[in-house]
């Protein structure tokens, strides 16, 4: 677990010097973003409520709030001494420019548009894995499938245009 809360250590320290609140919610979805970008976050996530979440993630956080590094409050988390993890200037640096573009991709960092924008990555995600063409209709059919009508199809629009240069890597070659 230690790799794992010195990872969740280092994008805590990065939010904190981006000025950023840390919710639950923009941690798990940044840091799922960050698993679809190839970079070890020492945590597997798979469909839940709110789109994806990892168990670990949140196990990770409930161990670092019990030795009192972080405080859980409802939605929110603060930093109390993260001084214990020797996190690398190089992680950080890469951590904080991923985060430069996720934040340019979700927008505004509310709870729904980092819900919409997680799912339709995560649904993405399935679809690539199943091998099926990803398509907006079809990424559009996965969404609706998890999160019924929750979100209208103008929001999945606009949802699968951030998402797009995420899913087609190649595109940004």
């Amino acid at each position: 677990m230690e790799q794992e809360k010195n990872f969740v250590a280092a994008v805590l320290k990065v939010l904190e010097r981006k000025n950023e609140e840390p919710t639950k919610v923009l941690i798990q979805k940044f840091i799922y973003f960050l698993n679809t970008q190839g970079i070890n976050t020492y945590c597997r996530f798979e469909p839940y409520t709110y789109g994806p979440y990892s168990f670990q993630l949140a196990s990770t956080l409930g161990s670092m709030n019990f030795w009192d590094e972080i405080k859980e409050e409802k939605e929110k988390i603060s930093i109390i001494n993260l001084n214990s993890y020797n996190c690398e200037e190089s992680l950080m640096d890469l951590l904080s420019k991923k985060f430069d573009i996720f934040k340019k991709a979700v927008g505004d960092l509310s709870f729904a548009n980092l819900e919409c924008f997680g799912t339709a990555l995560y649904c993405a995600n399935v679809l690539k894995n199943y091998g099926d063409e990803l398509t907006e209709e079809a990424i559009k059919a996965e969404f609706k499938a998890w999160k019924k009508n929750r979100y209208n199809d103008a929001t999945i629009h606009n949802t699968y245009l951030k998402i797009k240069d995420f899913i087609y890597p190649q595109l940004n070659k």
